[in-house]
């Protein structure tokens, strides 16, 4: 097996209008050992239970357990592998270490470790799966599991964003209102969902990604295709480190998702990270099917536009 390859990178800002934007961003740039895991769905829809608490619009289910401990899980599918929090598995024995950077590029050494059996509900049994161990006990979702894109993608997603609604199918045909929805192709590489997005003369790749709280995070170089004199500065926040900071944000009218799915109204931020984001705030009054087999996302607008707050 040739080396493994992983950069993770961390984001978290508080403003007045984003109260945490978080995502993880991971490239791997070599073969990687987090692939081939098994999951088996015994029906062929099956609804999933959300926390009942206010997660600001994440997906967090409350009904996953590892070797019978209950524990909560964040859906993130701007994470391309499933990392555990490494306070509440101490006891699982690391396979391997990796190599680890953080958000300025900071190297250190993670464990993976090896999960024999996941279960979500009674229905749903994942096996096989390598996770990274690392902290979570530090940012404000508390779950004890990210599920990132290495499990994902072995289902197809239904998830309801204004009723807190997910479901889980085995092919998007188990979905009888799909066509209600409006079709984005998407590609799928380093395990990442992005989408194509335009506004006027700007045309970027995206990536989607449900552990993000915001509607569009662009990196500080791109607001040279922007209209200078509407960029405004606003107080951010590093949950991490703790530090205060100054961003950029701009309120744009209008963007396009592959030239088939606008969004009016949309609030942009611009971070210190060199990704394009599109995070959960935009979809707050939407429902989506992730069909991975295909690399189609269905999206359904149950207004034709989201505010900028």
């Amino acid at each position: 097996m040739g080396k493994e390859c992983i950069k993770i990178y961390f984001m978290q800002k508080r403003t007045k209008e984003v109260f945490l934007l978080f995502f993880f961003f991971i490239f791997l740039s070599c073969k990687t050992i987090f692939d081939g895991v098994n999951v088996s769905l015994k029906e062929d829809i099956i609804p999933l239970s959300l926390s009942s608490e206010k997660n600001d619009n994440w997906v967090i289910l409350n009904n996953i357990s590892i070797e019978g401990r209950k524990i909560r899980g964040l859906i993130d599918t701007g994470s391309n592998l499933t990392m555990i929090d490494s306070t509440f598995f101490k006891e699982i024995i690391p396979m391997k270490y990796i190599n680890f950077y953080d958000f300025n590029n900071n190297k250190s050494k993670r464990e993976v470790v090896k999960i024999k059996k996941l279960k979500i509900g009674k229905n749903i049994v994942i096996k096989n799966i390598n996770a990274v161990k690392i902290n979570l006990k530090k940012y404000k979702e508390k779950v004890n599991i990210i599920i990132g894109n290495n499990i994902l993608k072995k289902m197809v997603w239904f998830i309801d964003f204004k009723t807190s609604e997910v479901r889980v199918g085995k092919t998007v045909k188990d979905f009888k209102s799909i066509n209600e929805y409006k079709k984005i192709k998407f590609n799928f590489s380093s395990n990442l969902i992005k989408l194509d997005v335009k506004h006027n003369q700007y045309y970027k790749k995206i990536i989607f990604d449900t552990g993000s709280k915001s509607q569009i995070n662009l990196p500080i170089r791109d607001t040279i295709y922007f209209n200078k004199s509407m960029l405004l500065k606003t107080n951010s926040y590093n949950n991490y480190s703790g530090n205060k900071y100054k961003i950029l944000k701009i309120e744009l009218r209008e963007i396009d998702l592959a030239n088939n799915v606008k969004f009016n109204d949309v609030l942009a931020t611009f971070g210190v990270g060199f990704s394009r984001i599109l995070g959960v705030d935009l979809l707050q009054e939407s429902k989506i099917i992730i069909d991975y087999m295909n690399n189609n996302l269905y999206i359904f607008q149950y207004q034709n536009s989201v505010q900028g707050k």
